[in-house]
């Protein structure tokens, strides 16, 4: 059986060599299609493809693991061996040719990430975390940023804004640019998770997210020397659906920004 940072580590750059065949200036490109799952959510041809590649290769190392994929949510969290997969976060990005798009992938026992990597495909970025051991990006250790001052604070925010709207949620991410000094929406989680781990943001606000989305980075976050909870500041679960990521240093002070009435 592979360790877990060879495993994901081989897997994400199988997944960057499929990638590769999809930009539109490279020789031979592959067409990207795409289908709508609903009016604000689609799927390409590249999720279904990368996805396929990732269960073969997970069926073959962790052939007793359970599976839950972005395509594939139908299973539910148990105590059992997992593997939480995101093949294409960023879909809607890639879609477009917004090269902010990456791959998540994290194993889960007993309700608990205990490893977890993504692959930042437009940077060539690969962060790996295990429970206990720190993180690193591309095999250099990585620590969040040491801002102490709201004022001077940046924080990226990743939500469906149509969705936030309806549940009353958009507030959050208002207070946050009315008392900091920016908030940026890059579209992909992945993204989000692995630049407040690595400092060169202070935090991530994250509202309606899919079981898929956060496990990696969040665990990430953690062992880069941040702090994750929910929006309340309760721990955050595999139930958990709205995050705030930060160096730590600041997180009470988003929190108190955020829950403002």
């Amino acid at each position: 059986m592979a360790g877990f940072e060879t495993f994901m580590k081989d897997t994400c750059l199988e997944c960057k060599k499929m990638l590769n065949r999809y930009q539109p200036h490279g020789r031979n490109a592959r067409k990207r299609t795409s289908k709508f799952k609903d009016p604000k959510d689609l799927v390409t041809n590249a999720d279904l493809e990368l996805e396929s590649a990732i269960f073969a290769r997970l069926r073959e190392s962790y052939p007793d693991c359970k599976i839950i994929s972005e395509e594939n949510e139908r299973n539910a969290i148990t105590g059992e061996p997992t593997w939480i997969i995101d093949p294409l976060d960023g879909t809607n990005n890639f879609a477009y040719d917004l090269p902010l798009y990456g791959v998540s992938l994290a194993y889960a026992e007993n309700k608990k990430v205990v490893a977890g990597a993504v692959y930042l495909y437009g940077d060539k970025a690969f962060y790996y975390a295990e429970n206990g051991k720190g993180a690193a990006l591309n095999g250099r250790e990585i620590s969040v940023s040491s801002r102490n001052d709201t004022s001077h604070a940046f924080v990226l925010a990743d939500a469906r804004i149509s969705e936030i709207l309806e549940e009353n949620k958009f507030g959050m991410i208002l207070s946050l640019a009315d008392a900091i000094f920016g908030v940026r929406m890059l579209g992909a989680a992945v993204y989000n998770f692995a630049y407040v781990a690595d400092g060169r943001v202070d935090g991530c606000l994250e509202l309606d997210l899919k079981i898929v989305d956060f496990p990696a980075g969040a665990l990430i976050v953690e062992e880069a020397g941040g702090k994750v909870t929910d929006t309340k500041g309760k721990p955050w679960s595999l139930e958990t659906k709205d995050f705030l990521a930060t160096n730590g240093i600041l997180h009470d002070k988003l929190l108190k920004i955020i829950n403002a009435k």
